[in-house]
């Protein structure tokens, strides 16, 4: 499991950087307004989503020990939620015009849909200590 979490990651990363890199390339004139307007006061946001969502998984990945271990492989995937849910933030909010001190009023929305992965994420891990995905050889 953490092996096909590790290659889902790099897999992130890759399609990330690649929607980043056609989209500056073809300088379009509606994305690039949406670029401009995200990154002025939300570029705190999407530094954050990079880092929870791409920096700090791999780096834990990279560790045979704690690609073996559910709980580290739990908290990998909280981290990648938190990112996910921030990403998603980064890219819905400016765009319905909020600014960033408007957070409040996205909180108790946050943390609904974290109490929610992290109710998913333990009842998934729950799952694969009782069966074996793959056999043993």
């Amino acid at each position: 499991m953490g092996g096909m979490l590790t290659a889902m990651v790099l897999i992130k990363a890759y399609i990330t950087y690649s929607q980043y890199l056609i989209t500056w390339y073809a300088s379009i004139p509606g994305e690039m307004t949406f670029y401009t307007a995200a990154l002025s006061g939300w570029s705190g946001v999407l530094a954050a989503a990079l880092v929870l969502e791409l920096l700090v998984p791999f780096l834990v990945l990279l560790f045979p020990a704690l690609r073996h271990r559910p709980s580290a492989l739990l908290s990998v995937c909280a981290c990648i939620l938190a990112g996910s849910l921030l990403e998603a933030c980064w890219i819905f909010c400016p765009r319905l015009g909020l600014e960033l001190h408007a957070w409040g009023t996205w909180t108790p929305l946050l943390l609904l849909l974290a109490a929610m992965g992290g109710i998913a994420a333990v009842s998934i891990l729950g799952a694969l200590s009782v069966r074996n995905v793959f056999p043993r050889s």
